[in-house]
């Protein structure tokens, strides 16, 4: 099978390494695969994961001219199957991927915030796209909520797989290292350190919780 994907981010984040993930592994399945993106930064660090990328910028709304270019891009390459995998992209996206006479549009939702808040939305959701995929069961309901209509039977949850890593140093060895207790009460994160992962809220609840409480970002 022929799988395109499309990402409209500007930067890499855990998204976008979720997609060249996924299309690395369809690749080692045999599946043919290419990714599109509007940023050259995802472009180049998806092709060090081995990914083929195209450049194709999807713009706001009402550039309707890119969904046009992305119809005859892909009237070109004739994939089966198109990945959406920005949700701000989704309008345009699956109506260029109709366009392009593309026999399935599958929509990855990885946000709670992504809802069909527009009409826009709602349209390309009903009519163009064929499945959506959300990262975890808890979103279901406020997804079709929010799409009136929406076949639920076409919403999937598909977990986004996490490879178990190797160990690489003993039980205990990272706490030493950093100098916390055995027995002390480690929480954190892992992200991008930009605003919209909120880690101001993460200080702000470490700063509630106990003095032995540590935190690791």
């Amino acid at each position: 099978m022929y799988i395109v994907a499309h990402n409209g981010a500007r930067k890499w984040g855990g998204a976008e390494k979720a997609t060249a993930l996924l299309l690395d592994g369809l690749s080692r399945r045999g599946h043919r695969v290419l990714l599109l993106c509007n940023s050259a930064e995802v472009a180049a660090r998806a092709a060090g994961h081995g990914v083929p990328v195209e450049r194709l910028r999807l713009g706001g709304q009402a550039v309707l001219t890119d969904a046009l270019r992305f119809a005859a891009l892909l009237r070109r390459h004739r994939p089966e199957a198109v990945v959406l995998g920005t949700f701000r992209k989704l309008w345009l996206g699956a109506l260029g991927a109709r366009l392009g006479g593309v026999p399935r549009v599958v929509a990855r939702v990885g946000l709670e915030t992504d809802t069909a808040r527009s009409p826009l939305y709602r349209v390309a959701l009903r009519r163009w796209t064929d499945v959506i995929v959300l990262s975890a069961e808890a979103m279901r309901d406020c997804f079709l909520a929010r799409a009136p209509g929406l076949d639920a039977a076409r919403v999937v949850t598909i977990r986004t797989g996490v490879a178990r890593p190797e160990r690489r140093a003993a039980p205990g060895a990272v706490r030493r290292w950093l100098g916390v207790a055995a027995g002390a009460r480690v929480i954190g994160t892992v992200a991008r350190l930009a605003g919209q992962k909120r880690l101001d809220r993460l200080l702000e609840a470490l700063a509630r919780l106990p003095a032995d409480v540590h935190c690791l970002v």
